[in-house]
């Protein structure tokens, strides 16, 4: 009974794998030639395994059974969206520009107001990287027009400052849009290092008036932006001697020797910023990791 049954078994897989040869010699099937041995030195489990081959590939060749792509209509899926009128307009923007949808991107462009853009200058910089040149014609002017507000209401409130310079209002409102301005992404090379020489004489006439611990920060800040790194050498001795606890003095004494390369220094100051206990963010901390990576090798 058992070589009975052992024999149809084989007769089985022979009739199987001679089968599959035949079909693929036809150009029925499409395999390897090298697979045809394993049909045949496989009993049953060989031609199963060419079978489910075969199989899979019709599946993927029937355009039956490949899903159509689905267009993704960024207008009609807003729709209805009970959103500021305005504030609406970024979600929907920043997906046209991902989708390259141009048409639509154009009309969400023409509609975003100019107080909104200065909240958005991420999608109008990607928008002014788009393959369509009106996005980006349109996306450049309105940067152009940002810059331009900006220009003309730093010289009307610098003329405001130079007219009374100890009056504390003027001298804040100057400073106020001054720094907005360099927050941005706006400013580059040389244009940047002339209005952080601006802001920088304001600050340190700020740092006169009150000798108050954010201005003391800041004009260490714009010191090491401007890579006067004797000025920032001075003003982190005073912050020290003054306000050891902040982290803010921390992190910029850090970045001060990540900025000279100066490894050895660097992990000694973070060493005692940790046995001082100093708190230091989650960002700050991101910040930390890179230096350190920066500096690996300079010991």
């Amino acid at each position: 009974m058992e070589w009975t049954f052992m024999g149809l078994v084989l007769v089985l897989h022979l009739v199987w794998a001679s089968y599959l040869t035949r079909q693929c010699k036809r150009g029925v099937f499409y395999f390897p030639g090298y697979y045809l041995l394993f049909a045949f030195l496989l009993p049953i489990f060989g031609p199963l395994l060419l079978s489910i081959i075969h199989l899979s590939q019709q599946i993927e060749l029937d355009p039956k059974l490949v899903e159509e792509p689905v267009e993704w209509d960024v207008m009609e899926q807003t729709k209805g969206l009970d959103l500021d009128p305005h504030q609406s307009l970024v979600l929907p923007l920043e997906t046209a520009l991902l989708l390259e949808d141009g048409q639509v991107a154009r009309s969400l462009l023409l509609d975003l107001p100019l107080s909104k853009a200065k909240e958005n200058l991420e999608l109008l910089f990607m928008a002014r990287k788009h393959r369509d040149p009106e996005i980006v014609h349109y996306a450049a002017s309105v940067i152009a027009s940002l810059q331009e507000d900006y220009e003309r209401d730093i010289r009307n409130l610098r003329k405001s400052y130079e007219e009374a310079p100890h009056e504390p209002a003027r001298l804040k409102a100057y400073q106020q849009v001054l720094e907005a301005y360099l927050a941005t992404d706006l400013l580059e090379g040389q244009a940047r290092r002339a209005y952080l020489i601006q802001a920088r004489r304001l600050a340190s006439a700020q740092e006169e008036q009150s000798n108050s611990f954010k201005g003391s920060l800041r004009l260490a800040q714009i010191n090491l932006d401007l890579k006067d790194y004797e000025a920032v050498q001075e003003s982190l001795y005073s912050l020290l001697s003054t306000w050891s606890d902040k982290e803010e003095v921390w992190m910029l004494l850090l970045r001060y020797y990540y900025e000279l390369h100066d490894a050895w220094n660097f992990r000694k100051a973070l060493a005692s910023a940790r046995e001082e206990g100093i708190y230091i963010t989650h960002e700050n901390e991101a910040n930390l990791r890179f230096w350190e990576q920066g500096l690996e090798g300079n010991l």
